[in-house]
């Protein structure tokens, strides 16, 4: 099997098992986990933002014919590519209804903040399943509120639409790339109007439960938004100086005792998109991605920055274009074809998301993965990037 043909069966069975694509509660987001009769939606807003790169890339590579136009449709992944940018503005507007007993706050949504899912109990007869679980409908109500993490790979989502779609292109008569360049600034600003600290204004300004602090990483996030923008933006300014610095100077390197896994692909996220430390920032990347063996960062990079028809000539960048390649392409082929799971992945696909996880994670799973299905967005997202910088 080639490896267009798995990723078109991976794209098959996320649409028929993961995922329910529409305008309604729960739907174009995707599950990370699910068993027979059970699914599970986790940091669903993280996920949002890959599937929401795929499906970018996914347009591309089906105007240069790489996938079959009778298995995978050009319109059907625009309208998909919709779905999933609205589903991002519905969780804006669902949050002040997500926290009961907080008071009401006419057009807060406006500020930004956003819930990681919408996924309700009844969704499971369209799943086909007896149970559903998803921090939307956790015990802890505050399970469902946005954290940096979130609202970061969302931003990796965001850019892969400016980079790839036109800006002819539009749904329904919305632009899909003003509509990404909105939310992207929406996202961006509710952290930096609270001196990025994230807090919930459904329930007394309090800080989220789950990263809140995103001092550390406001400058580059406001580097991704200013290249999602094509501009600077006004958000700059309410970066502190020492965060400025720390990010440029120090957090490029690759640090023992600041990058476990959970800082580290946050940190290379940011760095692919805003391409924030300078003109030497896709080798800081590449040291930095080696730690969890994540070719899928410096990719990110190359296809978000860099002149994709000269990458042979350029030399600081051709000599690292065959590596990743290669890693790539071993990766790829491991994968299994019917999708990742943990009793059937071969070591390296184990986890329900490979490039959030560390070595160890990545070749032995965790035992709450036990008998589950993952969703396979860490497998099309390289697959398209490998795609793409391989025959540009």
């Amino acid at each position: 099997m080639n490896l267009p043909g798995k990723y078109q069966n991976y794209r098959a069975r996320l649409k028929s098992d993961f995922i329910r694509i529409g305008p309604g509660q729960g739907h174009s987001l995707p599950a990370d986990t699910r068993e027979n009769l059970s699914i599970h939606f986790g940091d669903a807003t993280v996920f949002l933002g890959w599937y929401t790169g795929i499906l970018a890339t996914e347009h591309v590579l089906l105007s240069n014919g790489v996938f079959d136009p009778a298995v995978l449709n050009p319109s059907d992944t625009l309208r998909d590519l919709y779905f999933a940018l609205k589903a991002l503005e519905r969780l804006m507007k669902k949050a002040p209804e997500a926290f009961e007993s907080a008071p009401p706050q006419q057009g807060a949504e406006e500020e930004g903040f956003f819930i990681r899912d919408d996924v309700a109990e009844e969704l499971k007869h369209e799943f086909g399943v007896e149970r559903i679980a998803s921090d939307f409908i956790a015990e802890d109500r505050f399970q469902k509120e946005e954290s940096q993490d979130q609202l970061i790979h969302l931003l990796l989502g965001l850019a892969l639409v400016k980079r790839f779609i036109p800006e002819s292109v539009s749904i329904q008569g919305t632009s899909l790339v003003e509509l990404s360049r909105q939310l992207a600034a929406k996202i961006c600003a509710w952290p930096a109007a609270k001196r990025w600290i994230i807090r919930n204004p459904y329930w007394e300004y309090k800080r989220v439960a789950r990263g809140s602090r995103a001092l550390y990483f406001s400058f580059p996030i406001v580097a991704a938004l200013q290249y999602i923008q094509g501009n600077e933006s006004e958000l700059l300014a309410t970066v502190r100086g020492r965060y400025e610095f720390l990010w440029r100077h120090l957090l490029k390197y690759n640090l023992p005792c600041i990058y476990n896994p959970t800082n580290c692909h946050l940190a290379l996220t940011l760095a692919c998109i805003g391409n924030s430390w300078g003109e030497n920032s896709l080798r800081h990347i590449l040291n930095l991605s080696r730690r969890y063996e994540w070719p899928v960062y410096p990719m990110l990079n190359i296809v978000l920055h860099h002149n994709l028809a000269q990458l042979s000539s350029a030399p600081r960048i051709s000599r690292y274009v065959a590596g990743l390649i290669a890693a790539s392409e071993a990766m790829l082929r491991e994968a299994p074809y019917e999708g990742p799971s943990y009793e059937g992945s071969p070591r390296g696909w184990k986890a329900s998301h490979r490039f959030l996880a560390g070595t160890y994670a990545q070749n032995y799973g965790y035992d709450h993965h036990r008998r589950k299905r993952f969703s396979g967005v860490d497998f099309m997202l390289l697959h398209n990037l490998y795609q793409i910088i391989e025959s540009p």
